[in-house]
Formats: C-alpha cells, structure tokens, sequence
C-alpha cells in the first residue's frame, strides 16, 4: 500500500483480477506468483522488465475437467493433428513423385488433387484473383523449366511450374479500350453523384426539410434511431454513416458511402444525447478492456525509448519483444 500511495497508484490500477498462470507473460513472475503457498505478498522478482512484487489476495484451486466436458475439444484436438500428419506425408509422397520425374498434371490425377491452370498474369496479379499470397511474386522470381519449392498456405500446400514467359510490353488500345470505356464511365458517375449528394448536404445543412429534398430527388427518407459508436453496419445504415451521425452536434448533415456500389447516403442528426455512464455496462468492459491495451503499450513503447536513450547504440529486436509480451505484432 505504501508503495502504491508513493508512485500515486490505486488499487484497481495494479489489480489483474482472477488469473491463470499462463497469462502472466514473465515466466519468473508466473513461478514466483504460483509457488506462493497461501496469499500474501511475494519477495522482489526479477523480472524481465525490472524488479516486481506481487501480491496475492486469494488462491482458487485448479479445477480438473471430466472427460465428458473436455470430449469435444479432444476429437477436434486429435482430428487436426491426423490432419496435419496426413499432409505432412502426402507433401513428402508428393515431393518424392516430383524428383522421379512426374509432372504436377500426372501427379495431379494420381492422387487426386486439384490442377488449376493459370493462362497468364502479371506481377500484380490483379487479372486473377483468390491466388495465394505469395505465388504471383515466387512465380515472377523463378523460370520455365525450374521445380520450385512448395509454398505453405493455410492448412496445405501449393506447388506450381512456371510453362511460359511473355515479355513485358504496352497493351494496345484495343485490348485495353473497353476497360478504359468503363473505368472513365464509371469516374462520371462518381463525380455526378457526389457533387448531388454534396448540394443535398448543404441544403440539409442550411435548414431545408429532408423529406422535401429527397422528394425533388425521388429518394427515400429513412429514420434511425439509439445509434452509438459501437451500433454495427446494417443495410442502408452503412459503417462510414454511422461514423458521419458522430461528425458533428444536432442538425449536422453528411455524406457518406452506401451499402450498394456507387451510392451515397445524406444524413441528418435530428437528436443528440450523452448517455449515462454505468461502470458495468457491456460496452464498458470493451472499452476498458481496449484502454488497458493502450495504456499497456504507451507503458512498454515509453520503458524501451528510456532504456535505449540510457544505454546509447541499442535497438530492438521486435520479433523476440513480440514474442516475450505474447503479442502477434510489437505493441499489439
């Protein structure tokens, strides 16, 4: 308490609430903190980060499940790891039947997988998509008549040879006229209905009735109403709509994109309250739950910058960092 008082901390500030072991990120923390035979107040730890202390306030004992409890989680546990093995084998059996000589086609229709043939692409890729992230670019590095290394993809693999290089060169106008036709068609229409749906929005912003103006529009006036912050996108009522009803106070009008390709939707904040503040409220906990991760990483991103402004010359691995906070991403 005397330390919490002296760094003008409360309680609630340093309270992790019920945890397991495997939450506590520092292996050191987590053994001092469950080698604690009743609660109390542990001895300094050196963490990884600097010295801690911790102080445990109530033990719950580990509870064992039944099998019955844990019988689905198993067979889906057991399923995936077949299914892993079985993969792992077939790209073995796969690779085996490459070095003898097969080609992709005959191994293809020997075990029974499926072939896709590609006619062309380019190093974007954009002609043909749903291709796995990484092929266009391994197949742009690679050349005819070269057996590649299979890509890893979510749950298999992919193998690929490379039949035919053409040599980069301008397309001619008739092979790109009607893309052309229809990308500037579509530009038109774009800037025609946005300057309208602009026009509209000063007019709402003026004071002019919205049921009046959607009339000389022949558009349809919709009503919605409770909408927060975290209301989620539905129909008409589009996600960037949502974000423009909190662009301004009561009587603001604004555009934003539709939930149908090129179409806007003009809106009108007709009402505006702050809602009552309950602790507990269900959009509470995810908010706190978000701020605690902020304040988390502004904590860490402000105790590396220090350190290495104190050692001078030092950098950050952050693929290690991430891994040693339990992180996907440095600060995440």
């Amino acid at each position: 308490d005397d330390l919490l008082a002296e760094r003008n901390l409360k309680p609630a500030d340093v309270d992790l609430g019920v945890i397991t072991k495997d939450k506590l990120i520092d292996p050191a923390v987590a053994e001092a903190t469950f080698g604690l035979a009743a609660p109390g107040v542990s001895p300094v730890i050196a963490g990884r980060f600097g010295p801690v202390m911790v102080r445990v306030s109530q033990i719950t004992p580990a509870v064992t499940k039944s099998f019955d409890e844990v019988k689905a989680d198993l067979k889906k546990e057991i399923a995936t790891q077949r299914a892993s093995q079985e993969i792992s084998d077939q790209h073995d059996v796969i690779e085996d039947a490459r070095a003898g000589g097969e080609t992709l086609a005959e191994i293809a229709t020997k075990y029974d997988l499926k072939l896709t043939n590609i006619a062309a692409v380019d190093k974007d890729g954009k002609d043909v998509p749903g291709l796995p992230a990484g092929l266009v670019s391994s197949a742009f590095d690679t050349d005819v008549g070269l057996e590649n290394a299979p890509l890893s993809v979510s749950g298999g693999y992919v193998w690929y040879d490379v039949t035919a290089v053409t040599q980069a060169r301008d397309r001619e106008l008739s092979e790109v006229k009607d893309k052309i036709a229809e990308a500037w068609k579509r530009e038109q229409v774009e800037e025609k209905l946005t300057a309208k749906a602009n026009d509209l929005r000063d007019r709402l912003q003026k004071g002019e009735d919205i049921a009046k103006a959607a009339g000389d529009l022949g558009a349809e006036v919709k009503t919605v109403s409770d909408i927060t912050r975290s209301t989620k996108a539905s129909g008409d009522l589009t996600q960037a709509a949502i974000l423009g009803t909190f662009s301004g106070p009561k009587g603001t009008a604004a555009v934003a994109a539709g939930a149908a390709d090129q179409t806007k939707v003009v809106l009108v904040v007709t009402a505006s309250e702050v809602p009552p503040y309950f602790s507990d409220a269900p959009d509470m906990a995810q908010a706190k739950s978000q701020l605690a991760d902020q304040l988390s990483n502004d904590f860490l991103t402000g105790y590396m910058t220090q350190l290495q402004a104190e050692l001078g010359g030092v950098s950050v691995n952050q693929a290690a960092l991430a891994q040693a906070i339990g992180a996907t991403q440095p600060g995440s």
